[in-house]
């Protein structure tokens, strides 16, 4: 069992990193180069089935988790996808899916947003459930060169007095599954803004 518990993070990670550069290979691939598939031959057993493509115009993070044989979560990945991103062409994504049953199980997304003056950081989750649809979480980080206070003041339009969660980290209730954590740091502040998603039943 210590085995298995040791190669199960080196799996993960050559996952994500096989789905990261396949999305660069077919960045690079020039329109039109793949040869068409060959026809099946007369009475060969039919081929498995093929994930779903994602959509026309869609962002990198649909189209990786197309790539990776998400089927549940497509729609999901689909609706939360541009919110979670950013304005096209200022990220970069990594997917951490299962090696195995990866339409199936939890996959992790992490996202560099490259935006104007500052780079944010996103770490979102997209679950499938025995509900129908997918529970999506995620967690976006911000750096700040001011106060927490300051930054509950002028940036988050928060007046009241910041509650704490314990003794250093202030919480910001946005609603019942929205929340901005604020941690003072050398220089600044470091925000963390959580949120906990639910199909619509």
């Amino acid at each position: 069992m210590r085995f298995a518990g040791r190669c199960q993070p080196r799996r993960l990670a050559l996952a994500a990193w096989l789905i990261a550069a396949a999305a660069q290979a077919g960045a690079a691939e020039p329109a039109g180069s793949r040869a068409a598939p060959a026809a099946p031959r007369p009475g060969a057993a039919p081929s498995a089935p093929v994930a779903p493509a994602a959509a026309p115009g869609a962002t990198v993070l649909e189209t990786l988790a197309a790539r990776a044989g998400v089927k549940t979560c497509l729609r999901a990945v689909r609706d939360h996808a541009p919110a979670l991103s950013g304005p096209p062409g200022t990220q970069a994504v990594v997917l951490m899916m299962h090696p195995v049953a990866p339409d199936t199980s939890a996959f992790g997304v992490s996202i560099e947003r490259a935006e104007p003056n500052r780079v944010r950081l996103l770490s979102a989750t997209f679950a499938p459930t025995v509900r129908g649809g997918c529970d999506v979480s995620y967690d976006m980080v911000d750096t700040w060169s001011k106060s927490c206070e300051d930054v509950a003041r002028q940036d988050l339009r928060y007046m009241q007095p910041l509650p704490v969660i314990g003794r250093n980290v202030f919480v910001l209730p946005v609603g019942p599954t929205n929340h901005v954590y604020l941690m003072p740091a050398p220089g600044g502040c470091v925000t963390i803004g959580k949120e906990v998603m639910f199909p619509p039943q």
